[in-house]
């Protein structure tokens, strides 16, 4: 029987996600999960609704879903504030996407609920320099938490959900199976339906797609899952947000572009948007400009992946590289986020929550030091050993010095939803 997130301590967390963080993700097994104990699946998430949580697991789970069995503790209840067009071209900076990662989500403190904080948790205090925030958990489909996506939407950030497809999961083919119409119109893609169902009844602003596993060899269609993609968006409308993640290609392997390529080109225009794989260079900005622009991509639609964590002390043969390259991601992550702006592209952050996982004691001091470029605090003490991997290599070169910054305050910022009192 498979351990509960919310039982975990963060030390534990810590040594379930190291094999993921020092970059073995791709040496899993392709075997699937041992069979689900299902009754303490349901009661599991029937005690997660009460807390305003709600994700699925399988795509049992995915079909069964219906608008009516949504509680209200699990939506949302603040629309997304409208910002300005910024443009950032000619000021040379890079719009943010987070990816949050942070010891497995779905934490107490993200609850509907009442809660009782027994320390400071990760909330980010930079939100004015951030464009979309990702919420991904280790699950099938992740639904954001309605408390992070109200707090983000008062913000005017975008707040998405997360389809991941893991090496464990099963019958992943029924991601493609469409459903005939029972009058004139054309066939549609279940799961697309439900996911874009999802996105309206919850209130959020769309979808990362992150397939890390190939489809059966009998039941590869590229083409399919290029037509399921449209129809999400289609689905979604166009205020919401479909993100394509740099690991499937269209010849059906796993294999990281860590760039925009022919490979995932077709993904990427289906989509509208994509987050690279986090181990580029310098050498891969241009090719993918150029292809980007020959396909009518707007550039900074282009998120270049920066993995914070790469930063940390790691072993074994396969280590987590982002740029530019030793002693990457961490407080340096700016650094890249620079480099991106200067080349018209945004940035895609990985685990911004880092320095609350990383740096018990300092977490609030570590991420000012991510962000604003504020001077490390010493001694500092850290789980690597070795205070000398956290320096700061590019003091001069802060996240917020390079991000796009959107104004607070709007003309359309009051807002009432008086029918939402009578609604279940």
């Amino acid at each position: 029987m498979s351990t509960h997130a919310q039982d975990l301590l963060p030390s534990e967390w810590k040594s379930i996600l190291r094999p993921i963080r020092d970059g073995l993700r791709d040496r899993f097994p392709s075997k699937p999960q041992s069979p689900p104990d299902l009754e303490n699946r349901r009661k599991r998430r029937e005690l997660d609704a009460l807390k305003g949580f709600a994700y699925f697991e399988d795509f049992d789970e995915v079909d069964d879903w219906a608008p009516e069995d949504v509680d209200p503790l699990q939506r949302s209840s603040i629309p997304l504030l409208k910002r300005p067009e910024l443009d950032d071209a000619s000021q040379q900076k890079a719009r943010v996407l987070l990816c949050h990662d942070f010891a497995g989500n779905y934490h107490d403190y993200e609850s509907s609920a009442e809660h009782i904080l027994g320390a400071e948790s990760y909330s980010c205090e930079y939100l004015q320099f951030v464009e979309a925030f990702v919420y991904f958990s280790h699950k099938l489909v992740c639904i954001p938490p309605p408390m992070w996506t109200n707090t983000l939407h008062r913000n005017g950030v975008k707040s998405l959900g997360t389809l991941l497809i893991e090496p464990g999961n099963i019958e992943i083919e029924r991601l493609l199976v469409r459903q005939e119409a029972s009058n004139s119109q054309s066939p549609h893609f279940v799961v697309a339906r439900q996911l874009a169902n999802m996105a309206h009844i919850y209130e959020f602003d769309g979808w990362l797609l992150n397939l890390e596993k190939p489809f059966p060899s009998n039941k590869w269609d590229p083409f399919l899952l290029i037509e399921f993609i449209k129809q999400l968006r289609v689905d979604l409308g166009p205020a919401k947000q479909v993100v394509w993640y740099d690991a499937l290609t269209i010849d059906n392997t796993v294999a990281y572009q860590n760039a925009l390529t022919k490979k995932n080109l077709s993904f990427t225009q289906a989509a509208g948007s994509m987050l690279t794989n986090y181990a580029w260079s310098n050498r891969s900005l241009s090719p993918s400009k150029n292809l980007a622009l020959k396909n009518q991509i707007p550039p900074q639609n282009i998120y270049f992946g920066i993995d914070v964590w790469a930063q940390n002390k790691q072993s074994g043969p396969h280590k987590r590289i982002t740029f530019p390259g030793k002693g990457g991601g961490g407080t340096n992550t700016g650094t890249a986020v620079g480099t991106l702006a200067l080349e018209g592209f945004s940035a895609g952050i990985f685990a911004p929550a880092w320095s609350f996982e990383h740096f018990p004691g300092y977490e609030r001091r570590i991420e000012r030091t991510m962000w604003e470029g504020l001077e490390l605090p010493a001694p500092l003490k850290c789980d690597c050993g070795e205070s000398e991997l956290h320096k700061q290599v590019y003091p001069q070169h802060p996240i917020v010095r390079w991000a796009s910054e959107f104004p607070a305050g709007s003309e359309t910022f009051l807002f009432t939803k008086f029918k939402r009192a009578f609604q279940r």
